[in-house]
């Protein structure tokens, strides 16, 4: 009789399990999809490098620390970031829209005394996506301060990165701040 009682139990138990699983596996209530948290660019500055976004927050670039950034030319538009002997501009209306690059960098290096007798020619650089146009000003082959430009068109308008140093150390100077500096340099709208 214990058997039977044991394996009545037993079976009652597994009855209401198998019930308990199919009532469950029976409901079939709607359940929302899992949701994905959407990526959104961050600001998270390299080791040493502070983060600047534009009045307009329409950019932000990381820059070394202990440089100095500024509005340029008492314009809020064109922000100057300098170091000891380094100097790195943006600005953000830096010419018609739909110009071509070259003439745009030629006229530039012209305005300010840095003579080019003939359009520049420079190469295409991408900088968070966006395709820009990268040339030196000047026609000398060795200039004592190298001034490179580059130029895009952005949602209609023209921004210009352009960075300069003594030609002794514009090499270091480039691998150490500029070339991360671009790297940094971020749309955000």
């Amino acid at each position: 009789m214990h058997h039977r009682v044991r394996f009545l139990l037993l079976f009652v138990c597994l009855l209401t399990l198998a019930a308990c699983g199919s009532t469950t596996a029976g409901n079939s209530s709607p359940t929302a999809p899992p949701t994905t948290a959407q990526s959104t660019p961050t600001n998270t500055p390299a080791s040493g490098m502070t983060v600047y976004t534009s009045p307009d927050h329409t950019y932000h670039i990381s820059y070394p620390s202990g440089w100095q950034a500024q509005p340029a030319d008492g314009n809020p538009g064109k922000v100057d970031f300098s170091g000891p002997n380094q100097n790195f501009e943006v600005t953000d209306d830096a010419g018609t829209k739909g110009a071509d690059p070259a003439q745009l960098i030629t006229d530039y290096c012209n305005a300010i005394g840095q003579t080019t007798s003939q359009v520049v020619t420079g190469t295409p650089v991408v900088l968070a996506g966006q395709t820009w146009f990268k040339a030196q000003c000047g026609d000398d082959p060795q200039p004592s301060e190298p001034l490179v430009v580059e130029v895009v068109t952005y949602q209609g308008a023209v921004y210009q990165i352009d960075y300069s140093s003594p030609a002794a150390s514009f090499q270091a100077d480039d691998t150490a701040y500029y070339a991360p500096m671009e790297q940094s340099f971020q749309f955000l709208t």
